[in-house]
């Protein structure tokens, strides 16, 4: 193993090919030509999460409203709607944080991604003594418990949301400044200024003028969540 790894990083280095790609080439041998369990194929094949982290991380979803990925009800969920309805998708994220609390109004869309958690209904949570740095809300969730505080309920009864401990690393698709300035715009606008109704207040708005007009507050909000440069 060591060998092969040594020869392709001289091969690399050779070509002055770029960190990035070399890197890729070396995780890709390492890939192919080590040995796995059974078990470890499967979950590779089935796509199943074989690692834990202290750390949360969520995809924050910031497209068009017409072009962002969703997912569809349950064939039962479907079967009992309304015959005309066109309420087949599920809520998510930019669901729930269009009906946020008031006293939430000025919190943007990636802080309330990160910072909160979401829970169709209220449950109690526990404590996990033996590591602090572990998410109370993620774990030992116990649904017949007596309810306790710290639940803030959403509007028009869309669930309830707690405040986290430790923010969650977002994850997000960035668009190319370059290529689609408009996009890029619209992907800043839409995580660091906050709205409530994303097609009337983001998707039909000029996000370039948005942005210019709001840049030094965008910024400021981004710096909390990236600290690479754009």
């Amino acid at each position: 193993m060591s060998r092969i790894l040594q020869r392709v990083l001289e091969e690399g280095v050779k070509d002055n090919a770029p960190t990035k790609n070399l890197l890729k080439t070396i995780a890709a041998k390492y890939y192919n030509v080590c040995e796995i369990s059974a078990q470890e194929a499967a979950y590779n094949l089935l796509s199943l999460r074989m690692t834990e982290s202290s750390r949360g991380v969520i995809f924050v979803p910031t497209g068009l409203v017409g072009s962002r990925a969703r997912m569809m009800k349950s064939k039962e969920a479907l079967q009992n709607l309304p015959e005309f309805s066109s309420d087949v998708f599920c809520n998510g994220m930019v669901e729930y944080y269009s009906h946020r609390l008031d006293s939430l109004e000025s919190l943007n869309f990636a802080g309330f991604c990160a910072y909160y958690q979401y829970f169709a209904k209220k449950r109690i949570l526990i404590r996990r003594t033996n590591d602090k740095d572990i998410d109370e809300e993620t774990n030992n969730i116990n649904e017949e418990d007596e309810v306790e505080g710290g639940f803030l309920e959403l509007k028009e009864g869309y669930g309830f949301i707690k405040r986290r401990k430790k923010a969650k690393v977002i994850r997000y698709y960035k668009p190319n400044a370059q290529k689609d300035s408009k996009l890029y715009s619209h992907h800043l606008v839409m995580l660091y200024l906050p709205w409530r109704d994303q097609f009337n207040e983001i998707d039909k708005q000029d996000c370039q003028s948005l942005f210019r007009q709001n840049k030094q507050a965008i910024e400021e909000a981004a710096n909390e969540f990236s600290k690479l440069p754009d």
